[in-house]
C-alpha cells in the first residue's frame, strides 16, 4: 500500500511542471487576425486596466462628442490607450500615430484630439475657445499641436476640415468619469451617455482576447 501511494505522488508530482508550462503557453498566445501593433510609450494605466491591442470594434465616432456653434461643428476624440484599445484596429493605428505625432502619451496630462468643420462657405473659428472641464475645473491647456497646415489661421474653407491636438494640464478617468466640452458659448456633457458603451465593449475586448467570445 505504501508502495502505491508513493508511486503516485511521483506520478502527480512529474505531471505539476508540465502542467504549468502549459498554462503559462496559453496564457501568452498571440492576438487575433489583423492585430494592431500600435504602442504608446509612455502610456500609464489605471490599475487593472491590461487591454490589449487589436480586439477592438468601435469606430471612431461611437468615442467623440460633437459640438455645433453657429456654423461651425467641433468633434473631440481622447487620444488615451485606454480607451484607442477599444476602437478597431485601423482607427486604433490612426489614432495613436496621431497621438505620437504630438508627442505621445505623457503622464499627469490630457491628450485630445479636436476637428473642425463647417458646411458655410466660410466661418470664423477660434482654436483657443476649446475647453476642457473637470469636476467643476476647467483644465489649463498646455500645448496645442496643429495636424492640419490650416490650423490656426482663424477661418474655415467649406467642408475642409482641420484637426490638432490639444494637451491639457491633469488627467481624466475616461473609463470612469464625464467631463465637459466647451466651445464658445456652447457645451457638451455627451461622453457621460458614451461610459455605458465603453464598459460593454471592454468586456467584450477581454473575453474575445481570452478566446471566449
Amino acid at each position: 500500500m505504501r508502495r502505491r501511494h508513493a508511486r503516485r505522488a511521483l506520478l502527480v508530482s512529474a505531471l505539476i511542471p508540465a502542467t504549468a508550462v502549459v498554462a503559462g503557453g496559453c496564457a501568452s498566445t498571440g492576438g487575433a487576425p489583423g492585430e494592431s501593433t500600435a504602442t504608446f510609450p509612455g502610456a500609464r494605466e489605471a490599475p487593472g486596466d491590461t487591454l490589449p491591442s487589436g480586439y477592438g470594434s468601435l469606430r471612431q465616432d461611437a468615442v467623440s462628442v460633437d459640438i455645433v456653434s453657429g456654423d461651425i461643428r467641433i468633434r473631440i476624440t481622447p487620444l488615451a490607450p485606454s480607451i484607442m484599445r477599444l476602437t478597431a484596429p485601423d482607427t486604433e493605428s490612426r489614432l495613436a500615430a496621431t497621438l505620437e505625432r504630438a508627442g505621445g502619451a505623457q503622464p499627469r496630462t490630457t491628450a485630445i484630439l479636436v476637428t473642425a468643420y463647417t458646411e458655410a462657405p466660410a466661418a470664423v473659428f477660434e482654436p483657443r475657445d476649446v475647453r476642457l472641464e473637470l469636476r467643476g475645473r476647467r483644465l489649463p491647456i498646455l500645448d496645442v499641436r496643429p495636424i492640419s497646415p490650416e490650423w490656426g489661421t482663424g477661418q474655415l474653407r467649406q467642408r475642409t476640415q482641420v484637426s490638432a491636438v490639444y494637451r491639457f494640464e491633469g488627467e481624466v478617468r475616461w473609463l470612469e468619469e464625464g467631463p465637459r466640452f466647451e466651445y464658445l458659448d456652447r457645451s457638451s456633457d455627451a461622453w457621460q451617455g458614451i461610459l455605458p458603451t465603453l464598459d460593454v465593449e471592454r468586456a467584450r475586448v477581454r473575453a474575445w482576447a481570452r478566446g471566449g467570445w
